[in-house]
């Protein structure tokens, strides 16, 4: 792994220039970082590879778009059964893959009715060619969004597209955060039928929905968990009750406490007998309370 550090925040673009000395190949894969999905990169990169785009954009199909940057298309795309490309059942494996239109514009956030869907937001992974640096300029903040791919499609340049479905979520809120934990959980559940199958030094007991790492402290005395993830070096004391919830790395929790539909984060100390709902715990922080 090589990491390339900004000495100033560069955005999206400035930030890919910055790294340029280091990308040997005329293509590469650019992902966002907060962002967990099953995007099957090797897919979008040879459907990239095929058609010698100058970048193509992974899109994902939203019900309600008006939280994201929506992709304009050269051609319709709501002919596409949206309950298909929302089922993460589902994928793409005809021989014969359909030609996606181009991307040919950005609507960000919009705050009007945009029609029947599905509606494909950025899914944060893109395939690029080296030439997309003749769109950034150096030594400066650069943004994807608003400079340098508008730029692309201004001069008649083409900006692929190519559609995800299956799981995929944004992480950069403590709900969504919490959500993707647990549907990865029910992944793994849905696809172990072994209860209590050792998984990756973490215990899988598919019964109760919990998934805990080996290394947890836990007094097996009186314990009611259900439905929680319980991450690497915490400590459970006896007579708890957890549902719902997930225990982040370092956790402590004191003896008799009930714990449900939250978020308790590394290193935080539970004192005994304490009741967590609907709350996330972070260190030296007042708790914060949300809706899952």
């Amino acid at each position: 792994m090589i990491v390339v550090e900004e000495q100033t925040p560069l955005g999206t673009a400035g930030a890919l220039r910055n790294c340029q000395h280091i990308l040997k190949n005329k293509e590469f894969v650019v992902l966002n970082a907060d962002i967990v999905s099953e995007i099957n990169i090797s897919s979008a990169y040879n459907y990239h590879q095929k058609r010698g785009y100058i970048a193509t954009l992974c899109g994902i199909p939203v019900q309600d778009p008006s939280r994201y940057g929506l992709f304009v298309c050269d051609k319709p795309i709501n002919n596409i059964n949206p309950e298909l490309l929302l089922d993460d059942k589902h994928k793409d494996t005809s021989s014969a893959e359909p030609e996606w239109p181009l991307i040919s514009g950005f609507i960000e956030k919009p705050k009007y009715d945009v029609g029947p869907g599905p509606h494909f937001i950025n899914a944060g992974c893109y395939v690029m060619d080296s030439r997309i640096f003749d769109y950034i300029q150096p030594d400066r903040p650069v943004s994807f969004e608003y400079e340098v791919y508008p730029q692309i499609i201004k001069s008649g340049s083409k900006l692929g597209f190519y559609p995800h479905w299956g799981l995929w979520y944004d992480i950069g809120t403590y709900q969504s955060y919490y959500q993707v934990n647990f549907a990865i959980l029910n992944r793994l559940i849905n696809h172990d039928t072994i209860h209590n199958m050792p998984y990756n030094d973490a215990i899988l007991d598919s019964v109760n929905s919990v998934y805990f790492h080996s290394s947890v402290d836990i007094t097996a005395a009186k314990q009611t968990i259900e439905e929680a993830i319980i991450m690497r070096d915490t400590h459970i004391a006896e007579n708890c009750n957890l549902k719902n919830s997930l225990v982040m790395p370092g956790a402590s929790i004191g003896t008799e406490v009930r714990i449900a539909n939250a978020i308790i984060g590394p290193d935080v100390e539970v004192p005994a007998y304490s009741t967590i709902e609907n709350q996330v715990l972070v260190q030296d922080s007042e708790p914060l309370f949300f809706g899952i």
